[in-house]
């Protein structure tokens, strides 16, 4: 038990070898039994991460270093390794997780002048 007044650091615990992230307040005030006072309630989600492009977009390259965490938003670009290919369809996409993405139009690279249909 902590008295009324004490600031208490809040965090999350890893079991089960599920990455989880705090969100919220790390410190709470205790104001009495069970009852604390926060800004931003404190909570422990499981960590979501993306990590990499979808191995289907052969062409795609990326401005970010994977992983990276559900919501981030990521650029898209073209490999100009073997010639020069443009992006068709959506140039920043969201990590839902894994190798999976939202956007309106799926991305890929294509020849300048040549339509992917």
């Amino acid at each position: 038990p902590v008295e009324a007044g004490t600031l208490v650091k809040v965090g999350c615990s890893t079991g089960d070898g599920v990455n989880v992230v705090r969100r919220g307040d790390s410190t709470i005030t205790c104001e009495g039994a069970t009852s604390y006072q926060f800004v931003e309630e404190p909570s422990c989600q499981e960590l979501v991460l993306c990590s990499g492009l979808d191995p289907a977009w052969t062409r795609l390259t990326s401005d970010v270093t994977f992983p990276v965490e559900a919501g981030t938003l990521v650029k898209v670009g073209c490999s100009t390794g073997d010639g020069v290919y443009v992006v068709h369809g959506d140039s920043t996409i969201t990590c839902e997780g894994a190798t999976s993405y939202q956007f309106v139009e799926e991305p890929s690279c294509q020849e300048p002048g040549k339509v992917k249909l």
